[in-house]
């Protein structure tokens, strides 16, 4: 193989945990994705868990986090509220960017 190929995404979870996604050389030969998972708040930097996913398992993980959180947000609009969903929904994201139909 030529080259050096290489993509990771890292999210930082509401808890604070990181989760790095990883594709490289190695998952483009064996045809997996790599996750790593980091939890810095209990003062282990440096150590995480580690996952490796085919790239068929890694698809269906996706649609299952995808339809997750798809049945959460309705059930939480239909059960709470949508003033509560918006809450909290937002206020997970952080404030949002001023724009000139929404100024400070």
């Amino acid at each position: 193989m030529q080259g050096k190929i290489q993509m990771q995404t890292v999210i930082k979870a509401d808890d604070g945990d990181l989760i790095t996604v990883h594709a490289d050389d190695l998952s483009i030969e064996q045809l997996t994705v790599r996750l790593e998972l980091e939890s810095p708040a209990y003062g282990s930097t440096g150590e995480y868990d580690q996952l490796t996913l085919s790239t068929r398992c890694a698809r269906e993980l996706g649609k299952a986090l995808i339809q997750s959180a798809e049945l959460v947000e309705l059930n939480s609009r239909k059960h709470c509220g949508a003033k509560h969903f918006d809450f909290i929904s937002l206020s997970a994201i952080g404030p949002r960017p001023r724009t000139a139909d929404r100024p400070l």
